[in-house]
């Protein structure tokens, strides 16, 4: 009598398992995109993201193996660790409602007093600039998986200076009428004088490799205005551009005296 409760009780207990562990079927589940991108050459903190790329994508393999969802790899570490090569793969996500997504990385990141959102900025040092963490959660989140995890370990510090930001989204550039009208309306049509200097007395003028901070800035704000035609001004060209100063440092103000008719 107690042998055949033991007995029924190991069956009872093995059935059990058998449940929990039952692979779940794949027409059901969907599949399983991860995209891990890691700055492995960095020269700090190289040999560390190297263990966090291999660690989560063990767990990538784990995850899919006892799923059965089929496994989309994207890894993009050492060189291939570049805003264009990320953008393309976003892009180039085909997701379905059913689908899983995972986005990961490894490596430095920092922010700026003027980021509203708690998601830091990634640093890519292969090119010097950064990348925001919440504009990569709204592409892949636009694209409507039925479970989107996404996860950065990096630090998430203020710096008063710190490098341009690479614009991930798909850009809207402006119609050849639009750009037309806004440049004739911005040089062909004011008459006057425009006096501008990239910083105010007292300060330096700061610059990465990818140019000077307020050249970057103004001609980012120029390329904005240019979508608004005959209703661009100087006005919120300078608006604009000392926004965008505050992307690239906190340290610099730049001044312009203005006498336009």
């Amino acid at each position: 009598m107690k042998q055949s409760l033991v007995f029924r009780s190991l069956v009872k207990y093995l059935f059990f398992l058998c449940l929990v562990f039952a692979p779940v079927t794949h027409a059901f589940a969907g599949d399983f995109y991860a995209i891990l991108v890691g700055d492995t050459l960095d020269d700090k903190i190289g040999e560390s993201v190297i263990t966090d790329i291999d660690n989560v994508q063990k767990l990538v393999n784990s995850v899919t193996k006892h799923t059965e969802m089929r496994q989309h790899l994207i890894v993009l570490t050492g060189k291939n660790a570049i805003s264009s090569q990320l953008k393309q793969q976003l892009e180039a996500l085909n997701i379905q409602p059913d689908d899983t997504v995972f986005f990961y990385y490894s490596g430095h990141g920092y922010r700026t007093y003027n980021k509203s959102d708690n998601f830091p900025y990634l640093y890519l040092g292969q090119e010097g600039r950064g990348v925001d963490v919440q504009q990569i959660n709204d592409i892949i989140s636009a694209k409507n998986p039925r479970f989107f995890l996404s996860m950065v370990d990096c630090c998430n510090n203020y710096m008063t200076w710190a490098p341009a930001v690479n614009n991930l989204q798909k850009q809207a550039f402006p119609t050849t009428a639009a750009m037309t009208e806004a440049y004739s309306k911005l040089f062909a049509q004011s008459s006057g004088t425009l006096f501008i200097s990239s910083a105010t007395p007292g300060e330096y003028s700061y610059c990465n490799v990818t140019g000077g901070f307020y050249t970057l800035s103004f001609t980012k704000a120029l390329k904005s205005e240019l979508n608004y035609g005959d209703q661009a001004t100087w006005e919120n060209l300078l608006n604009a551009a000392m926004t965008n100063m505050s992307d690239y440092t906190s340290k610099q103000h730049f001044v312009f005296k203005a006498n336009l008719n």
